[in-house]
C-alpha cells in the first residue's frame, strides 16, 4: 500500500504578474510568486516532483488567465 501523501498546494492569483504559489508539507511550507497560471503550474509541479498533493486551495474566481500579467480579461480591460 502507498503511504498517504502529506501535499497540500496553495495558488493566489494577485493579478500583474504576482501569482502566489505554496506547497505545504508535513513539517514545511515552500511559496513564490510567478508571473502567470502557467508559471504556477510548472512551480507546483516541480515543487511536488513524484509525490502527489492530497488537496488544493484556490482562492480565484472561476476564470484564470494565461497571459503573462496574469489579469483576467474582464481586469485588463478596466484598469486605471
Amino acid at each position: 500500500m502507498e503511504p498517504q501523501s502529506s501535499l497540500y498546494l496553495g495558488f493566489d492569483p494577485g493579478g500583474d504578474r504576482r501569482f502566489g504559489v505554496a506547497v505545504l508539507d508535513a513539517d514545511r511550507i515552500t511559496a513564490s510568486t510567478v508571473s502567470s497560471v502557467n508559471d504556477a503550474v510548472k512551480w507546483v509541479t516541480e515543487a511536488c516532483g513524484l509525490r502527489k498533493p492530497i488537496a488544493a486551495g484556490i482562492d480565484t474566481l472561476l476564470h484564470w488567465a494565461t497571459t503573462r500579467t496574469g489579469l483576467r480579461p474582464s481586469v485588463a480591460t478596466h484598469t486605471v
